[in-house]
């Protein structure tokens, strides 16, 4: 929907009212890029999890931290 041409190409016309290029994909797409705000918000989680499934962001956590939250995980369901 948003191919990276087209967000340069806006963002190129609208730089000045924005801080960054990453505020900018915020605003357009409706997610957060820092994850200490992921609760400020309703579904900002649910919203940055599509939006790094679509491969419009990288996602957040390494492999190791991954498999990490997944051992917690898989023993709180014990």
């Amino acid at each position: 929907m948003y191919p990276d041409e087209y967000i340069d190409k806006l963002y190129g016309n609208f730089c000045s009212e924005f801080r960054n290029k990453e505020h900018f994909k915020e605003l357009l797409i409706g997610y957060t890029t820092d994850i200490s705000n992921l609760n400020d918000e309703a579904l900002a989680k649910f919203r940055r999890d599509i939006a790094e499934q679509l491969q419009f962001i990288k996602p957040t956590l390494d492999e190791k931290s991954k498999s990490k939250l997944e051992e917690i995980s898989n023993s709180m369901q014990l």
